[in-house]
């Protein structure tokens, strides 16, 4: 789990996702109205964020990222042993520092 979450979320759940011959680790975090989700998938797939604008470079740390706004908020993706897609309403800030706290290859 990423050793940061927003004051108020919650962790609610993880699910397995099979994915293009992969299993994708989907975590959940809620804190009562908006949900926070974090996609894991092995190195070589390629995780798509849903449909959104089009996406412009992040930094996660010092490792290259994208961010794409969509209906369902913020979607942030980087790779660092495993590639990682987090979702979620909060602030560009919040969404970088959950995923900075992602331990690499074990959110």
């Amino acid at each position: 789990h990423p050793a940061w979450v927003p004051p108020g979320y919650v962790f609610e759940s993880v699910a397995l996702l099979p994915y293009r011959g992969a299993t994708i680790l989907h975590y959940r975090w809620s804190d009562g109205v908006d949900a926070l989700s974090l996609f894991q998938a092995p190195s070589r797939v390629s995780v798509k964020p849903a449909p959104g604008g089009a996406p412009r470079p992040e930094k996660v740390g010092a490792a290259p990222a994208r961010l794409t706004l969509n209906a369902d908020g913020r979607a942030l993706e980087w790779a660092a042993e495993g590639r990682f897609v987090l979702v979620g309403r909060l602030s560009l800030e919040d969404l970088r520092r959950v995923a900075a706290s992602v331990p690499a290859g074990k959110p």
